[in-house]
Order: structure tokens, then C-alpha cells, then sequence
């Protein structure tokens, strides 16, 4: 163990963990660049999704959205076209689109560089939790498979510090975070009822209600502007987020060819009874060594995307934030992300069915459902495995493991740098 840590440091020393994921992201920068820089077709979305897709891991649903949303004229989310995500991711492009002024490659290397100063800030986030290991998430591959697939960093760093904020007693400030968190991509959410149950159950009523409160004055707050309209009523623009994701068919899970047409039917209790589950289990473990509420949301993230009908590659990004937080051994941490590699060949790389070098047949299509199919079981897995170390009643071994943890800091997280 010493000597782990020692090496821990040594690297921590010549390569700053922040550094480290900025450079991640700055490789899936690279991926995309040829074919942002290299298109000369019309502006549109298909003939650019054509384009991008005949370069290994160029597909960007920022670059994507550039053209079907027509970003160069500045249209304003939720007011001028319908979007498929939440409120401040929306802010996040409209700022992009608008700095950027009317190019797409400054509009890609502004998104890039703002989810890079997010992935850095995530990092630093994890270095104020004691029980943390930052680097899970500074040297996660999926950082340069997905950094600029999409805007999932932005809501990553915001749960982060909600956690760090409400972690020290923060609670207003929590919980405000945490409602920008959820305004920028709904998984955080899951964090909530773990965080204010425990208060309840701690006596600590008024944090509790502080907590919950300012969660809800933030979410409503940053929504309020798009979702009123002057004359009354809510916009059927911003209504159309929460339309898409209820309508929207299973999409690589195993859902999809198990109960295509009735997946909410499937997902939803299975979903709800799993949060209601571990929420149980994190009251009755906050007496544990550790925190059960960070477990407790780690779990129920875990879970969120374990049982979704609808899995996006990027996805990756959140459960690596989750293992970092629990501190996840290696060989965990190295198992999930061999799994991923093969989600993202799979999808974005030369495996992909009918690109790469099985073309013109593709490799078969099996093989991208089983890696689909692989990381979801490894995703449930993983939720359960936080369960039973974190959030169970502590075996003879599992204490003296749980204890050491606590007071030393070597078995579950190695030294911060």
C-alpha cells in the first residue's frame, strides 16, 4: 500500500490530475476535428452526420445539433426551436453559438474548451472529498471517447460540488447547486431524497427543508424564463424535453428487444422501487464509517443508468464520476472501462456495424448489442457492489476494511494530488 502511494504522489507530481482530464478532452477534440474542419457540403444535419460518420469517432452531437438547429443565426432554445435537453444545457449552447459567432469550428473549440475547464473543475470537486480518488475520473478513457460527444460534463461538475457544498453542511448552497445540476441534465436529481432523508433522520429538519427548498428555487428559477408564457401557460417548446424522454423508444438497452413497445411499462417501477430501495439502505447505514450519502447517491445513479431505457455513450462520463467518488479498486474501475472501449468502437469506431474494416457487411451487429447488453449488466452490477460495501451492515471483514479506510485513507483513496 505505501508503495502505491508513493507512486500516486510521484505521478500526482509531474502530471496534475486536472491536467490529465483536460488532455482526454482534448483528444476527443482531435477525433472530431477532421471532420469539423474538413466538411464543405450544405449546412445541414444529414449530409454532415454522412460526413462525420465516415470518420472514426468524429460523431458530435455538438456539431450534429450546430446544423440541424441552425446555431449560426443565433436562435434562442426553447424560444425559437424545440430542444431535447434541459434548460441550462441549452444556455450552455445558446452562450457557445453566440461567442462563437456564426463558425462551426469556433463554435466546436469554445464548447471544447469550456467542457474541458468542466472536466478539470470535476476533478478539483473530487480532491475535497475526503474517501474520493480523483483520478478514476481524470484518467478515464471516457473522457476521450465522449469529452466533446456532448454536454454531460457541464452537469457532472455542477453534482460534484453540490455534493462537496452539502457534504460540509452547506445546505442552501447544496441544494441550490444541485438544482442547477438537475437544469443541466436530470440524473443528479436522484441525489436529492438520499441527501434531505438523511438530514430528516439525523433531526436536522430545518436543513432538510433549507436543502429541498433551495433545490427547487434554483430548478425553478433558471426554468421559469423558458417555460412561462407571456400570455399564460407553459411553452410547448420546453414542455417537449419531458415529452421526447417519455415517448422516446428504448435505445441500447436491453429493453429494446425485450419490450420494445412497452419499455416505461418495465423501466419506471423497476427504477422507483431501486431509488426507494437504497435510500432504505443509506438511512440505516449513516452510523457506517464513510458517507452514506455519498454512497447513497452513487448507488442511486448507478441505478438510474443501469435501468433506463435509453442509453447514451456518454453516459460513461457519470459512472466514472460515481466510481471516483466510491473510491472503486482498480480492477473494477479497469473492468468497466474495457467494457466501455467496446461500447465506443462498437458505436463511434471501426466496429461500428457497416463502417470500418468489415465494410462494406459491417461487423456484425450482435456484437454492438452484446457490449450494449455487457455494460448494462456491468452498470447494475456496479450499483449493488456500492450497496453491499457502502450501504449493507458491516461483516467481520468488511468492517476492519471499512475502518481502515476511515482512519488511514490508503485502502480506498490513495493520496489526493
Amino acid at each position: 500500500m505505501l508503495v502505491r502511494e508513493r507512486f500516486v504522489r510521484r505521478v500526482g507530481r509531474t502530471f496534475p490530475a486536472p491536467l490529465v482530464a483536460v488532455l482526454l478532452v482534448a483528444i476527443s477534440l482531435l477525433l472530431r476535428l477532421p471532420a469539423v474542419l474538413g466538411y464543405g457540403g450544405p449546412p445541414a444535419a444529414h449530409p454532415f452526420n454522412v460526413f462525420e460518420m465516415a470518420h472514426v469517432g468524429a460523431y458530435s452531437d455538438i456539431a450534429h445539433l450546430y446544423f440541424r438547429d441552425r446555431l449560426w443565426l443565433d436562435p434562442t432554445p426553447y424560444r425559437d426551436f424545440r430542444f431535447e435537453y434541459p434548460v441550462l444545457t441549452g444556455c450552455f449552447v445558446w452562450l457557445a453559438s453566440a461567442v462563437a459567432g456564426g463558425g462551426i469550428a469556433t463554435y466546436v473549440l469554445l464548447s471544447a474548451a469550456l467542457l474541458a475547464a468542466c472536466a478539470a473543475g470535476a476533478v478539483v470537486a473530487l480532491r475535497s472529498l475526503p474517501g474520493a480518488n480523483p483520478w478514476i475520473f481524470a484518467a478515464a478513457p471516457a473522457l476521450a471517447f465522449y469529452g466533446v460527444l456532448n454536454w454531460d460534463l457541464f452537469g457532472v461538475v455542477l453534482m460534484l460540488f453540490a455534493l462537496v457544498l452539502i457534504r460540509r453542511g452547506r445546505d442552501a448552497a447544496g441544494g441550490m447547486m444541485l438544482g442547477l445540476a438537475t437544469a443541466a441534465k436530470l440524473f443528479p436529481a436522484v441525489a436529492l431524497p438520499v441527501a434531505v432523508a438523511i438530514r430528516l433522520v439525523e433531526g436536522r429538519r430545518i436543513a432538510a427543508v433549507r436543502l429541498a427548498c433551495a433545490f427547487a428555487g434554483a430548478f425553478a428559477v433558471v426554468n421559469a424564463p423558458f417555460a412561462l408564457q407571456a400570455s399564460g401557460g407553459l411553452r410547448a417548446s420546453w414542455l417537449y424535453f419531458f415529452r421526447f424522454n417519455v415517448e422516446r423508444p428504448p435505445r441500447a438497452t436491453i429493453w429494446k428487444p425485450l419490450v420494445h413497445a412497452h419499455s416505461n411499462l418495465v423501466t419506471t417501477p423497476l427504477l422507483a422501487a431501486g431509488l426507494v430501495a437504497i435510500l432504505v439502505c443509506a438511512i440505516r447505514a449513516r452510523h457506517r464509517p464513510g458517507d452514506s450519502m455519498i454512497a447513497g447517491s452513487v448507488a442511486s445513479l448507478l441505478w438510474l443508468f443501469g435501468i433506463a431505457k435509453v442509453y447514451s455513450p456518454q453516459y460513461a462520463i457519470w459512472i466514472f464520476a460515481a466510481l471516483a467518488l466510491v473510491a472503486a479498486p482498480a480492477r473494477i474501475v479497469v473492468a468497466f472501462a474495457a467494457i466501455d472501449a467496446l461500447v465506443a468502437v462498437t458505436t463511434f469506431g471501426p466496429l461500428y456495424p457497416g463502417f470500418g474494416p468489415f465494410a462494406p457487411h459491417g461487423a456484425p451487429l450482435e456484437l454492438q448489442w452484446g457490449a450494449y447488453g455487457l455494460r448494462q449488466v456491468a452498470t447494475v452490477v456496479l450499483a449493488a457492489w456500492v450497496v453491499r460495501e457502502r450501504l449493507l451492515p458491516l461483516r467481520e471483514g468488511r468492517a476492519y476494511r471499512a475502518g481502515l479506510s476511515t482512519t488511514t485513507g490508503i485502502s480506498r483513496a490513495p493520496a489526493r494530488t
